[in-house]
């Protein structure tokens, strides 16, 4: 029990101390999908894929990926829209994945806690993870979200 009490720990440290990394400010014009965000950047808008998930991308959970999303962004936040950045690559078509957070609130994370995405862990390193997988563990214990249905678990790419 102490064991796993440590991990959780640590994976919170590291997650922490990660998560303070620099950004920068983009407008969010729309959201396109349960992982996938129009934004404007350096006067040109484009879309961004969320790093770290893999969103529903059809059927109820994808639907309420897509309303958390817009929640998020729109209604729950002061800032209207407006998150913070981080580039953390490109997937496998070309566009840009990055971390977004909105009023503090990592949007790929919030997915994944809430059960309607999985935790694309082919993007990153083993660190970076680790609170996206802990927040994947516990939805998928209490069988919530697309863990209750075998069917609705998205395959990442």
């Amino acid at each position: 029990m102490w064991r796993v009490l440590l991990l959780v720990l640590a994976a919170a440290l590291i997650y922490a101390a990660w998560s303070g990394r620099g950004g920068e400010t983009a407008q969010v014009k729309r959201v396109i999908d349960a992982n996938t965000l129009e934004i404007e950047r350096d006067g040109q808008v484009m879309p961004v894929r969320l790093w770290g998930e893999c969103g529903a991308v059809q059927g109820v959970f994808a639907i309420r990926a897509k309303d958390l999303l817009d929640k998020l962004l729109f209604k729950n936040c002061p800032d209207q829209g407006q998150v913070k950045i981080i580039p953390m690559g490109t997937d496998q078509d070309g566009n840009l994945m990055v971390r977004a957070s909105a009023c503090g609130k990592d949007l790929g994370l919030a997915l994944v806690d809430e059960g309607f995405a999985r935790v694309d862990s082919g993007h990153m390193a083993w660190y970076q993870g680790l609170r996206y997988l802990l927040g994947q563990f516990m939805v998928k214990m209490a069988n919530n979200g697309v863990w209750g249905e075998q069917d609705a678990v998205p395959a990442c790419p």
